[in-house]
């Protein structure tokens, strides 16, 4: 009888939980070959259970100097040996493992993920049979590999719940955030630092950090850096004695509706019924180096103007762009607001926006924004 999954022909044996892990690992440089059902799921839900691990020690050691980006690689590790076993398993169901591609598509991925644990195997012998470790095999594990270590690194992926930032990013944007933009993380190795080959960020990029108080990330923008002196005189901004010049691009217009899963309502220069046209007066702001952003202006209020401060060392300002409804650096952190934010708490700097979605969850299909699709943040 033949006991393990490198029999010659016929539909996969059936595996107990640990000798399904113990295969999942040994064949994880095979493509070709078959697997059953009970060896995909028992891999499948020991890298669950490792993942859920991992994020339980991180809660529990925050704010030691354990990463995030460390329970990104052990999800990146744990995961990588079962591209080769979905592929075994699809072809367990008669099809081709070019089908595994699916797996890299957000919600798809776990679709597929629930057909091939549930699917019966094809029966009789098929096109996949033969098992056999290839060169094929073993480059695209391994170059699979560091490539997603270096992806899971450098890139980190941030839904956007409200609409401080509007109309850079707005409710229901997915955007990407280099986390190596401002260094390279050190994961605790390099003693009081947080990052090696470590810079500041530039007035004008749009980051996301980590609330000095509460942890909670938050995009804003940079506006001024460590030595700076900012002012805000009737909703100018002053950097250094200079003005931001601030030109009228007329209105920025939206639906009066809920947005996102909080279901919050946007912000009108007037009062506005629901399923009205919300609008509000759009800015172009420019840095004295010459960068341009949209800016939005609601109303005249207390936080348009503020006394000149110097930033502290190793501390930025930040304000949102939807100048009106934000809570930056303008407001103390005991006011809700952020304060000066250390450069320390930066998580990276936000890249592009990915996919966009008007609906309450970012799978609705009915809310999905084309024209923002792969749109660069600036």
């Amino acid at each position: 009888m033949i006991s393990d999954s490198r029999r010659t022909s016929g539909p996969a044996p059936h595996l107990g939980p640990v000798r399904a892990v113990i295969d999942c690992v040994r064949l994880m440089f095979t493509f070709s070959g078959r697997a059953s059902r009970s060896a995909f799921i028992w891999p499948v839900i020991f890298a669950l259970i490792v993942i859920v691990v991992a994020s339980l020690v991180y809660h529990a050691l925050v704010p030691a100097t354990v990463s995030f980006g460390y329970i990104r690689f052990v999800t990146v590790t744990v995961a990588l040996p079962l591209l080769p076993l979905g592929v075994r398993r699809l072809h367990d169901m008669g099809m081709s493992g070019w089908w595994a591609l699916l797996w890299l598509v957000p919600y798809v991925g776990f679709i597929l993920t629930l057909f091939a644990a549930f699917k019966r195997a094809e029966l009789g012998t098929n096109q996949y049979d033969h098992s056999d470790p290839s060169v094929f095999g073993q480059i695209a594990v391994v170059g699979g590999f560091v490539a997603l270590v270096g992806v899971t690194f450098a890139v980190q992926p941030f839904w956007i719940p409200g609409g401080s930032m509007k109309p850079t990013v707005v409710v229901g944007d997915y955007i990407t955030v280099s986390t190596t933009a401002y260094g390279l993380p050190c994961f605790g190795l390099c003693g009081d630092a947080d990052r090696m080959l470590q810079r500041n960020p530039d007035r004008g990029d749009v980051v996301v950090f980590k609330h000095p108080v509460t942890g909670r990330d938050f995009i804003k923008r940079v506006i001024a850096v460590s030595g700076d002196t900012v002012a805000l005189e009737d909703g100018q901004v002053v950097v250094n004695g200079a003005g931001l010049t601030q030109t009228a691009q007329g209105d920025y217009v939206e639906p009066m509706e809920m947005q996102g899963l909080g279901h919050a309502l946007p912000r009108c220069r007037t009062v506005t019924p629901l399923g009205g046209r919300c609008a509000k007066s759009l800015l172009q702001e420019t840095t004295s180096d010459g960068r341009r952003y949209g800016i939005l202006d609601i109303s005249r209020t207390q936080a348009d103007s503020m006394a000149q401060i110097t930033v502290p060392d190793g501390m930025i300002f930040v304000l949102g762009d939807n100048r009106d409804n934000s809570a930056d650096s303008r407001m103390a952190q005991a006011a809700g607001g952020v304060g000066f934010v250390p450069v320390e708490n930066l998580v990276g700097r936000a890249t592009r926006v990915v996919v966009s979605n008007a609906g309450f969850a970012l799978w609705d299909p009915t809310g999905f924004r084309g024209a923002r699709f792969w749109t660069k943040i600036r």
